[in-house]
């Protein structure tokens, strides 16, 4: 990849993250019971933006960049970033109840440019610079799996309640 395509791509990556992580905020706010899940998130999608950011400002060398682990395409990276904006911008006509709320988080990380960063988190790989990013996020990752438990609880929870009821 061209350096200034690269550089788009991980402008875009960035704000990609900084729009997620805005999100998960919104949610941590609104949803208080799971203020703290949420808080991490938010500070995880934070993290990731700030890799892309180093690269961007050179703090680390673009000849060190991982391309594995971003989408390449703009015009989906751009899209996905503008559909997480939208759902923020109305954020409290459109997520009226958690249950919407939280399948929206999961479909924001089963955006390419989530997905690919994920699995770019648990590949083998040679590259030192691949191998450096993995061990900043050894613990920043699995984000589907982490939300679909958490909604999985909560309906646990809500056929205990229902039960109970009865």
């Amino acid at each position: 990849m061209n350096r200034e395509l690269l550089i788009e791509v991980l402008k875009q990556s960035e704000q990609l993250e900084e729009t997620a992580s805005w999100f998960y905020l919104k949610l941590s706010r609104k949803y208080t019971e799971h203020n703290d899940f949420w808080l991490e998130f938010y500070i995880e999608e934070k993290k990731h933006a700030a890799i892309y950011r180093a690269f961007i400002d050179e703090e680390i060398p673009l000849t060190l960049f991982p391309e594995e682990i971003v989408d390449t395409d703009l015009d989906r990276l751009r899209k996905n970033k503008s559909d997480i904006q939208h759902a923020l911008d109305h954020f409290d006509e459109k997520f009226i109840n958690r249950e919407k709320a939280y399948c929206f988080a999961l479909e924001i990380e089963q955006l390419a440019g989530e997905k690919i960063f994920n699995e770019a988190m648990d590949k083998e790989s040679d590259s030192e610079a691949l191998q450096l990013i993995q061990k900043i996020n050894k613990d920043d990752k699995d984000h589907i799996a982490r939300i679909t438990s958490l909604m999985n609880s909560q309906k646990k929870v809500i056929i205990k309640r229902r039960k109970l009821q009865d």
